[in-house]
């Protein structure tokens, strides 16, 4: 089962459950990466707002590049 959750205003939050998808895994790692991807994408589109964005995924940089977060 896929679960998204989003802000609705003065209502609280809602929740949505949606069934899990068919025929994964393939057995192509990457093909079920970009399935996964693309569900994810799609719900941040919807609600970007209510997206995890001050997680700072790429607070390393490789020595002498600039970082991401200034």
């Amino acid at each position: 089962m896929l679960l998204s959750a989003y802000r609705d205003g003065e209502k609280g939050s809602v929740i949505e459950f949606e069934p899990v998808l068919e025929n994964y895994p393939t057995g192509d790692d990457v093909a079920d990466t970009q399935r996964w991807t693309d569900w994810l994408e799609e719900k941040i589109r919807l609600h970007p707002a209510d997206y995890l964005w001050m997680h700072k995924r790429f607070k390393t940089r490789p020595k002498g590049e600039p970082g991401f977060y200034k």
